[in-house]
């Protein structure tokens, strides 16, 4: 099997049923079958089947479904907290058009803006 947005998927799915898969590279591949004249994608699948044979590859590490899961999860963090960032800079943007000004962190701000509002009630 090659690298792709979807090897992981099909390398663990054909590991839980018994099937013995190795993942190739990408890029190996694509060197290996550089001197193919017409590229289809039997040809490819031919080719890929050659490698597999002379064992002129080396297998690539597929990591874990938990690692995946743990790198999603961060991922979605960061983007949290990015928008958390951006929307509370725009917010310290617009205020200022109208003389408030909030600090630069947001927990100080929270007791800034409890008492301003505490204020205009």
């Amino acid at each position: 099997m090659e690298t792709g947005p979807l090897s992981v998927w099909f390398y663990h799915g054909l590991r839980q049923r018994g099937v013995p898969v190795d993942c190739i590279h990408a890029r190996h591949v694509h060197a290996a079958l550089a001197t193919q004249l017409n590229k289809t994608d039997a040809n490819d699948a031919h080719g890929i089947a050659q490698l597999t044979r002379s064992g002129w590859y080396r297998p690539v590490a597929v990591k874990s479904i938990a690692s995946h899961e743990v790198r999603l999860l961060l991922g979605a963090r960061s983007q949290l907290v990015s928008m958390r960032t951006g929307l509370y800079n725009q917010i310290r943007g617009v205020l200022k058009t109208f003389g408030v000004v909030l600090p630069a962190l947001a927990a100080p701000a929270r007791s800034s803006l409890n008492s301003m509002c505490q204020q205009h009630r």
